[in-house]
C-alpha cells in the first residue's frame, strides 16, 4: 500500500475543519456523533492522524458529502487512491 504524503493528510484535515466550522460545530459535537475522542477529531483536523475507512464513511455522511469529495474536494482525482463511496 502506498504511503500518504504528509501534505495530503494536512489537506484532508483542513477540509474536515472547514466543513465542521461551516456548520458551526464544536470538536466535541463531531466526536460524540462519531463516537471517538475529541483528541482523535483534533488529530484528524491537524493532519497528524488519518481517519480509518469506516470513519471516512461516517465523516462523509455527517457532512452530507461523498468520501471522494471529502478526500479530493470533488475533483475526482485522489493521489494514489481510487474515489469510492463505500467500503
Amino acid at each position: 500500500m502506498p504511503t500518504r504524503p504528509r501534505q495530503y493528510e494536512q489537506l484532508i484535515g483542513w477540509r474536515l475543519r472547514s466543513l465542521r466550522k461551516g456548520r458551526k460545530w464544536a470538536l466535541k459535537e463531531v466526536a460524540a456523533e462519531l463516537r471517538v475522542s475529541v483528541t482523535t477529531v483534533s488529530d484528524w483536523e491537524r493532519g497528524t492522524r488519518f481517519p480509518s475507512g469506516d470513519h471516512l464513511l461516517n465523516l462523509a455522511k455527517l457532512h452530507e458529502t461523498s468520501v471522494c469529495k471529502l478526500l479530493c474536494a470533488g475533483k475526482g482525482v485522489c493521489p494514489s487512491y481510487p474515489c469510492v463511496d463505500r467500503i
